[in-house]
């Protein structure tokens, strides 16, 4: 539900006449995407998990995220949350351009 939501929220954004001149391809499209998923991804765990666990007064979470001890567990935590967003930011710019009937760049035509 989230990413759903978000993804109307990137397309309510990228829609207005200030972005239209700045994403006209489906690459600066995807760019757009990327950035706005980075963005979600700061926002949440920089944040809205600290502020949240807080307020809940949990100093840890329940159970490890990665069977894995210390730097280790915690590196590919993060490393893999930002893969996820970064999908997540390929495939929203891409099916927005791909919405919107934005193509991508024709290749290079040889002369005959």
């Amino acid at each position: 539900m989230n990413s759903a939501v978000a993804g109307l929220v990137f397309a309510v954004i990228v829609s207005r006449p200030v972005f239209h001149s700045q994403i006209e391809s489906v690459g600066e499209s995807v760019a757009a995407g990327v950035g706005f998923a980075a963005a979600i991804g700061l926002l949440s765990t920089g944040f809205l998990l600290p502020v949240s666990m807080s307020a809940l007064e949990v100093q840890s979470f329940p159970e490890p995220l990665v069977p894995l001890p210390g730097m280790l567990g915690s590196f590919l935590v993060v490393a893999s949350v930002g893969v996820a967003h970064l999908v997540y930011g390929l495939l929203l710019g891409w099916t927005y351009a791909a919405a919107r009937g934005r193509k991508a760049p024709d290749s290079v035509t040889s002369e005959a």
